[in-house]
């Protein structure tokens, strides 16, 4: 499981809640030793369109969204994984950052 959390800021750089879509992409690299990111692992897609959808993944203490996201196995990878993450507001507006994932945040198999 990979756990991850996005914080949406305004302008001014404050905390808020969105609506829209997140789509989450663990990246590997080419091949061991290349520093060349690009072969995706996993990739995710977290609707947050409705209140059910905020209650579900916003977390009011420390602001951010919150998403558990299942993996079938370990990254194993000789180099750390990028996470990029991807918000597409409701009007249409998209936002994408990367980073890197460090190696024992990256686990597989069941749920803890």
């Amino acid at each position: 499981m990979l756990v991850a959390r996005i914080e949406l800021a305004d302008a001014m750089g404050d905390s808020v809640k969105g609506s829209g879509k997140f789509r989450l992409v663990l990246l590997g690299h080419e091949h061991d030793g290349d520093s060349s990111i690009g072969t995706p692992l996993y990739s995710w897609r977290v609707p947050i369109l409705s209140r059910a959808d905020q209650y579900e993944h916003y977390d009011s203490v420390t602001r951010t969204y919150l998403f558990k996201l299942k993996m079938d196995r370990a990254y194993r990878g000789a180099q750390p994984p990028v996470l990029r993450v991807t918000f597409t507001s409701a009007r249409g507006d998209r936002l994408e950052v990367e980073d890197t994932v460090p190696p024992q945040h990256v686990s597989g198999g069941a749920e803890p």
